[in-house]
Order: structure tokens, then C-alpha cells, then sequence
């Protein structure tokens, strides 16, 4: 493995991702084949010993954990990589490296159908895709999105197949909590569109005005995962209301690309 690569792995485990998540008081650390440790997060009430704690939890995770990055980015160009992928795409080396990637581009503009089908076909069975809710919904002004962009957007993702990991909704920093009411009619709608598909859904504030008790009890009733996320003017504060799933999202890679870390309970 290129030690670029190497490097951009390695990034989940900084020091600096442990030590914010150290704060929840239960933060374990998990090998990956052998490449570096990887944050897991216990259960809150969990009291037993370390040890045990953390065999516990790789059993419970060990085939629902999936880490990758936004967007398909990788550190070298198509005539440096190895052998077996020189006429292979961007997208089928990259399932080469990680498990999970979050779509960005979607954000910006729907692709064809049998684009999102390519994909899918591209990647290994256990390789999942994680698709950022278009900004003419979450993004409009006033959060006053049409059903229409919504049954749009699902039925465009749909086309994944079982390889779905989950839609990521995230709210600009100019919008706050007094669009609570509107957050409702987005879950609500969200939830009705993708009931037959069964997507899992996580939400992201980028205004720290959000995390107040009457969002994070609107999140739970829809059943929605709250993203944990290290931009410091809107962090995540670390208080276990992560939901059941969690999302670990860090942004300090670059301006552009973030690393994604999903776990699935």
C-alpha cells in the first residue's frame, strides 16, 4: 500500500479525534488489520472492565464498521496504481481501500440512473454508499423544500441497491433553530419516501444552535442519527446523543475532503 494512502487511513486515529472523543468516557480503540486503531464508542452504560468492553465491542461491530472519504479522492494518479487496477476505474481502486464513501457531487446535481447503477457495480458486495441530500433541500432558503426534489432525490439513490449505507442531511451555518418546525416536516417527509427502502438517516448542524433537548428528542423519534463532527465553530457536543447508529465526520484532511466513519449497532 502507497504510504500516502497509508497516511490517509492512519488519520482517524490522530490523537486529536481521541482526545475529543475521550470526553463520552467510552472510547475504545480497535485494530484493523494491523493498520492503526480506529475510534469505536461503547455502549454509555457499559460498566465492565476494559478488557472485556473491548472484546465485547469488536464482536458486536466486526462486520458493521465502515470508514471512507468524501467524494472518491485518492493520493496518486491512474499510472501509479498497482498492477491489477491499471485499466480498472477511479471508484473500483478506491473499493479497494475503504468500504464506505460519502457522495458529495449529488449534493450539486442528480445523476443519471444508470450512473448511480454503475456504481453499484462497481464495488464489492460489503461496500456501502452514503449520499448527501441535495442542497434544493436542505439547502433553499428557509429550508422550503418542494416533496417533489425529495421523491427526486430517493428515487435517484434508490437505484444503489442493497449496497445503501445511509443519506446524509446537512443544514448550512446560516440556518438555526428557529426552522425546528421545518427540521419536522424535512423528517417527516424524508421518513415517507424512504420507507420501502429502509434508508438510515444522519443528520448534520453546522450552527450549534441546534443541539438543544427538543431537537435531539425529535432526532430519536425519527429515528435519525445525529453526525458528530469537528468543525469548531459547530462541533458535536460529545454527550452520547448520537442515536443508533453513529457518524463520525471529520473535516481537517483538507477544505475539501473529509473523512467519514460509520457504525453500525
Amino acid at each position: 500500500m502507497p504510504n500516502n494512502v497509508h497516511a490517509l487511513i492512519r488519520f482517524v486515529a490522530t490523537e486529536q479525534a481521541l482526545i475529543q472523543l475521550q470526553a463520552m468516557q467510552t472510547l475504545m480503540a480497535y485494530e484493523i488489520s494491523s493498520i492503526a486503531p480506529l475510534a469505536l464508542i461503547c455502549n454509555e452504560d457499559f460498566k465492565s472492565g476494559n478488557t472485556k468492553c473491548i472484546f465485547t465491542v469488536m464482536y458486536a461491530i466486526s462486520a458493521k464498521f465502515f470508514s471512507g472519504i468524501s467524494g472518491v479522492a485518492l493520493p496518486l494518479p491512474k499510472s501509479q496504481y498497482p498492477p491489477e487496477f491499471a485499466d480498472k476505474s477511479r471508484l473500483h481502486y478506491y473499493a479497494s481501500l475503504f468500504n464506505s464513501v460519502e457522495v458529495n457531487s449529488i449534493f450539486y446535481k442528480l445523476p443519471r440512473n444508470s450512473t448511480v447503477v454503475n456504481w453499484r457495480e462497481s464495488v464489492p458486495d460489503n461496500f456501502r454508499f452514503t449520499f448527501k441530500v441535495s442542497k434544493t433541500i436542505t439547502h433553499i432558503k428557509g429550508l422550503d423544500f418542494k416533496d417533489e426534489d425529495i421523491d427526486a432525490f430517493v428515487q435517484t439513490v434508490a437505484h444503489i441497491g442493497n449496497k445503501k449505507g445511509c443519506l446524509l442531511a446537512q443544514f448550512p451555518p446560516s440556518l438555526k433553530i428557529e426552522k425546528l418546525d421545518q427540521l419536522q416536516k424535512l423528517l417527516e417527509a424524508l421518513g415517507e419516501a424512504t420507507h420501502k427502502n429502509r434508508w438510515r438517516i444522519a443528520m448534520e448542524f453546522r450552527n450549534s444552535s441546534w443541539y438543544e433537548r427538543e431537537v435531539y428528542e425529535l432526532l430519536e423519534e425519527f429515528n435519525v442519527s445525529l453526525v458528530i463532527h469537528d468543525i469548531a465553530a459547530s462541533a458535536t457536543p460529545l454527550n452520547g446523543k448520537t442515536g443508533k447508529f453513529i457518524y463520525l465526520r471529520f473535516h481537517v484532511l483538507s477544505r475539501d475532503t473529509a473523512a467519514i466513519t460509520q457504525i453500525n449497532f
